[in-house]
């Protein structure tokens, strides 16, 4: 498994400076918010498990239902366990989740690309 180094820390330190304003943003933009999360759900199947990609501070997985993630911010990562996500680090060009688990896998939101 990648480890989150300095190339891959300067991505991720955006996250860790400005999680809380990261999250002001839903609260001062609810309607767009709320259109994103209604756009999601189309794609979302109500069963079987699912895992999203850069879960951020949870304000996608929290409401569609998804429980287990990956965030490779730490404080990013603190918000979304408070919602209730199991919240595993890592990074998206090399999940750390087993391949043979069969689980949907949901990017919401990409803000940075990978480093492959």
């Amino acid at each position: 498994m990648k480890t989150i180094n300095r190339k891959n820390m300067a991505k991720i330190k955006p996250f860790e400076d400005f999680s809380e304003e990261y999250d002001e943003w839903f609260v001062r933009n609810k309607d767009k918010y709320e259109a994103e999360l209604r756009a999601l759900r189309w794609f979302i199947p109500a069963y079987g498990c699912g895992l999203e990609v850069g879960v951020g501070s949870g304000k996608f997985a929290s409401p569609l239902g998804i429980k287990i993630a990956v965030e490779p911010s730490h404080k990013m990562a603190d918000r979304a366990r408070k919602l209730g996500i199991h919240v595993l680090p890592g990074l998206a060009e090399d999940l750390p989740v087993s391949k043979r688990k069969r689980c949907r896998r949901v990017a919401a939101e990409t803000i940075k690309k990978g480093n492959d």
